[in-house]
């Protein structure tokens, strides 16, 4: 599967490749540097250790033998290693040749020293010569004889030139060698493991094109792709979630609009085909009003919801007692629920802070109350109790009453989502929806459960002062 349009050296296979075979040549080069190093300092090493030995050796043929002895041991040197690999010479202190081995050779290499050798100077001198090829540099070493004469000893250095040269070369062919297979190996493994990353971008391109179903499959190895894979489902479900109750909520709006405003047109028809008297206009415009303040009260209601949602809901916090609010709350509501013959019960044991916004704290409490005397029978009994632990405020709302039927528990706050039970119900269906917003821009969190039989329980759960939550100091 390939990027679509994307240009062979824009991909990130090519670039991860080239910078896998760049990072490599320099490695590469960099150890066939040290190692070439190494290998010319220990054959520079050999050679020197080689006429040190020579030139010990002399030394005491010198001083057990003069030079006769020394000009036959170094004729039977240069016999046996070559009249071309190696030369000797025994020189007086002013550059006199008092014995040579056969120099025919090496008519195109100076021999000389710095002449005349200074009486004090007790050597020995390890110099390269220029030899009559590249590949017959010479390795040369004086030494002192005694007062009055030194001996030169000279190594060809053609075979170790020829070793470093072949070594050259093969240094260079691995080196490309290993460039071309490393880029080449790198090209095909970047794209085995950009393969996800390819099939995240097919489905991304189909996606765009309103295939929001389509979902990228995880090969369960728990590498990074899994992990991006993984993240990338969670936001297309999230996504198609968002989009579903885009949907949901455009139609409910639809819905919850169309009434009033076709109850208003058709007061206002009514009112038009008649013989109307001011009266009817004045009842028209009262009824207009009426209308149209619904339909303001659900336009601001949707706006805050959609403000907690997003997180930019304005709150002036402050330090409350939730305690008092929840009080205050059901001391409101009381004389409401005294009409149906329903009980309203409040404990706190404490004073329970927190911080938040009290205008719209109060509003969530106040709409959990009133939907709990709603859905409550008559003769029955709403209980709001505030307590606080170590996990933060909890303010629970239960009401007695049918419990609420299973498949409606989880939709609850959705958006003029009224379950079986509310239907019959007066209202719109955004009250719980403003108050899960509001509570979680606070930092906290609701959640509904069929406590027990016949009970249904609402409990808030808030940050304790001086503890994390949205705006707090």
């Amino acid at each position: 599967m390939s990027f679509g349009r994307t240009r062979f050296f824009n991909r990130l296979s090519f670039r991860l490749s080239l910078w896998c075979g760049t990072a490599l040549l320099v490695s590469s080069a960099l150890s066939f540097v040290v190692f070439y190093s190494i290998m010319v300092a220990a054959m520079r090493g050999r050679t020197d250790t080689d006429l040190s030995h020579d030139a010990t050796r002399l030394v005491e043929t010198w001083h057990a033998g003069g030079l006769a002895a020394v000009a036959a041991d170094i004729d039977k040197q240069a016999l046996s290693r070559g009249a071309n690999d190696v030369f000797y010479r025994v020189l007086g202190r002013d550059g006199t040749a008092l014995a040579a081995t056969s120099l025919a050779g090496w008519t195109d290499v100076g021999v000389a020293h710095r002449w005349p050798v200074p009486a004090a100077w007790v050597g020995p001198a390890y110099e390269y010569w220029p030899g009559p090829t590249a590949l017959r540099n010479v390795r040369v070493l004086t030494a002192p004889l005694d007062a009055a004469h030194v001996v030169q000893i000279g190594y060809c250095l053609r075979d170790d030139q020829l070793v470093i040269a072949q070594a050259q070369r093969s240094l260079g062919m691995v080196t490309v060698g290993v460039v071309i297979w490393t880029m080449g190996l790198g090209w095909l493994l970047t794209r085995r493991a950009l393969r996800g990353v390819q099939t995240i971008a097919a489905t991304a391109r189909q996606i765009a094109h309103g295939a929001l179903d389509l979902r990228v499959s995880v090969s369960g190895r728990g590498d990074e792709i899994d992990a991006l894979a993984g993240t990338f489902n969670h936001m297309l479900e999230r996504i198609k979630q968002l989009v579903d109750g885009m949907k949901q909520t455009n139609d409910n709006i639809a819905h919850e609009l169309r009434s009033p405003i076709t109850r208003i047109r058709g007061l206002a028809e009514t009112t038009l085909l008649g013989a109307p008297t001011p009266e009817d206009y004045q009842a028209m415009a009262a009824n207009t009003i009426e209308g149209c303040d619904r339909l303001l009260g659900i336009i601001n209601t949707m706006l805050d919801i959609a403000e907690g949602e997003a997180g930019v809901m304005p709150l002036q916090i402050t330090a409350l007692d939730l305690a008092a609010l929840a009080g205050d709350a059901c001391e409101i509501y009381t004389p409401v629920a005294r009409e149906r013959g329903i009980t309203v019960r409040f404990g706190s044991p404490e004073t329970c802070r927190v911080r938040g916004d009290l205008r719209h704290l109060q509003r969530a409490l106040a709409n959990l109350v009133d939907n709990a005397i709603k859905y409550a029978p008559e003769g029955g009994a709403v209980t709001v109790m505030v307590t606080q632990d170590q996990a933060g405020v909890h303010a629970a709302i239960t009401n007695t009453g049918e419990n609420i039927a299973p498949e409606d528990l989880p939709h609850l706050f959705e958006r003029f989502y009224r379950g079986r039970g509310g239907r019959t119900q007066p209202g719109n269906g955004l009250g719980l929806s403003l108050a899960q917003a509001i509570i979680r821009a606070h930092g906290g969190n609701i959640a509904v459960e069929n406590h027990a039989p016949g009970e249904v329980r609402f409990t808030v759960t808030l940050p304790r002062e001086g503890e994390s939550s949205r705006g707090a100091a």
